[in-house]
């Protein structure tokens, strides 16, 4: 195998340390939720319990309900896996709204 070939390059992840500064947020109610401010990760978002119906989470990058939109998510819906979104970047905070009937979530985060 002739590494010079860029044919042969290998990919490279880059992800954030899990274990320290890693946040546990556990949301049950339908609500606004500033979970970080500054730069950081979403390392994972389990619907632990889904919604019976009619039941949004939208994922802001900002400190409130005025940034910008990452996700939107029907939390009707279970998780395709324990960790479904890892790692996503925010660069100016995490904001979470909950609208409709409750969900039980947990999200995983970490500051830069």
């Amino acid at each position: 195998m002739d590494i010079n070939d860029p044919a042969n390059a290998l990919p490279v992840w880059i992800a954030p340390n899990p274990n320290p500064g890693g946040t546990l947020t556990h949301i049950s109610a339908a609500g606004s939720y500033l979970v970080r401010t500054g730069k950081g990760w979403i390392t994972g978002i389990s619907v632990n319990t889904p919604a019976t119906s009619n039941s949004i989470m939208t994922v802001y990058d900002g400190v409130d309900a005025t940034g910008s939109v990452m996700a939107v998510i029907d939390m009707s819906k279970g998780n395709p896996s324990a960790q479904s979104a890892a790692p996503w970047p925010f660069i100016s905070g995490l904001f979470l709204v909950l609208a409709g009937n409750a969900a039980d979530i947990t999200i995983v985060s970490h500051s830069a």
